[in-house]
């Protein structure tokens, strides 16, 4: 499988078996959030053999179940453009443990920040976490609820862009249908696309309350629209339209 191929298989999970990681995948994953937290603004810990942050009912609208292992990505309150990295390098992540055979998933505040063995400086907070491991089979009645309650609708790939051109290229189409599997908080889909005249690209975003899980939300789709278009971002809200 390959990263293209795991937008299209991934999906998320709650409900998780409690064991732990293979040392094989502990190891890949440990280097992984490494080279990643190299990229300036970008801070993420792997935290293994503690789901307790997750245990109970109370803590959480998904009721995760069965967590062991898990990201914290950390940003530092000087810094809300961070938010956009975090995204981007964490759903990056959430791929490569996709490729590997592992579950995932996204949890953004429904957790005990108490309960994380982590040690955070100065402005430093948790954003948000996610879950790792392997998942059963079949989903929980849990999951298949959350599911129907928080993504009854996906947007279609023409409610999510707009172009300043006649028509637009295949590439951005392709980037387009990447960004449409991308995950957000509670499906909401924020990132909306612009394509314009002179073959770039930007991003634009909605009116949402909380402006970091937005950024998050943005960092996932630049993310998606990288891989499907193969084109890269220049900067935070612009993809050249060179390969």
């Amino acid at each position: 499988m390959d990263i293209k191929s795991a937008i299209n298989v991934r999906h998320s999970r709650r409900a998780y078996d409690g064991k732990g990681l293979a040392l094989e995948d502990a190891v890949k994953l440990h280097d992984l959030v490494a080279e990643y937290s190299k990229v300036p603004g970008v801070d993420i810990r792997f935290i293994t053999n503690n789901g307790d942050a997750f245990n109970g009912i109370t803590k959480s609208y998904g009721v995760f179940t069965g967590v062991n292992d898990y990201f914290l990505l950390i940003r530092n309150e000087d810094n809300p453009k961070s938010s956009i990295k975090l995204g981007y390098y964490g759903e990056l992540l959430i791929l490569r443990c996709t490729e590997m055979g592992l579950n995932t998933c996204w949890v953004g505040g429904t957790y005990s920040e108490k309960d994380f063995v982590v040690s955070l400086g100065e402005n430093q907070v948790v954003e948000c976490a996610i879950t790792v491991g392997h998942s059963p089979k079949r989903h929980t009645i849990s999951e298949s609820l959350i599911h129907m309650v928080y993504h009854p609708r996906t947007k279609k790939v023409s409610e999510m862009y707009t172009s300043e051109a006649e028509s637009v290229p295949d590439w951005f189409l392709s980037g387009m249908a990447a960004v449409q599997r991308a995950p957000s908080q509670y499906n909401r889909q924020p990132a909306h696309f612009v394509y314009h005249k002179d073959g770039t690209v930007s991003v634009q975003t909605g009116d949402i309350e909380n402006v970091y899980l937005l950024g998050i939300d943005i960092g996932i789709a630049k993310l998606h629209f990288e891989i499907g278009s193969g084109r890269k971002f220049s900067s935070d809200t612009k993809v050249s339209s060179d390969l």
